[in-house]
C-alpha cells in the first residue's frame, strides 16, 4: 500500500511514516532513517518522525542521535509520553541515571493509563527504588 501511494505521490506523509515504521520493525534501519529524514524535511514539526527516527537510532546504539531526536519530539509535542520514556531509556544506557529518572518521571506524569496498568509499573518502581535506597 505505502509503495503504491509513494509511486503516485513521493511526498505522501502518511505513507512515508508507515513505511518508515515498517522498515524499523524489519530491521531496515538505513531506509527507516531515510524516510524519517524526508518526513522531517516535509514537516520540521513532525514529532512522530523524530520519535521513529530516534527509536531507530536507539536500536543502532547511536544514543546521542536518539536522545537528540527524542528531545526534539518533546519540544514539538511536550505530551509525547513515548519520547520521554525512550529518552529515559537512552539516558540510562549512557549512564546518565539522574536524567533517566527525570525522563521516566516525565513519562509517568504524561501517561494517561490507569495507575494499575502493567505498563506503568516499571516507571512507578523507579521512585520506589529511589525511596527505598534513601536517595
Amino acid at each position: 500500500m505505502c509503495t503504491r501511494k509513494l509511486e503516485l505521490d513521493g511526498n505522501h506523509r502518511k505513507a512515508l511514516f508507515l513505511r518508515a515504521s515498517s522498515y524499523a520493525k524489519k530491521g531496515r534501519f538505513k531506509e527507516a532513517v531515510g524516510d524519517c529524514g524526508r518526513l522531517i524535511v516535509l514537516d520540521p514539526n513532525d514529532a512522530g518522525a523524530y520519535y521513529v527516527r530516534g527509536s531507530v537510532y536507539a536500536k543502532m546504539n547511536l544514543l546521542d542521535e536518539s536522545v537528540r531526536d527524542f528531545t526534539e519530539a518533546l519540544r514539538i509535542d511536550p505530551n509525547h509520553f513515548n519520547a520521554a520514556y525512550a529518552r529515559g531509556a537512552c539516558e540510562n544506557k549512557r549512564g546518565n541515571y539522574l536524567k533517566a529518572i527525570e525522563d521516566y518521571n516525565l513519562a509517568l506524569a504524561k501517561d494517561r493509563r490507569p495507575a494499575e496498568s502493567p505498563m506503568r509499573l516499571p516507571l512507578a518502581s523507579v521512585n520506589y527504588i529511589l525511596d527505598s535506597n534513601g536517595k
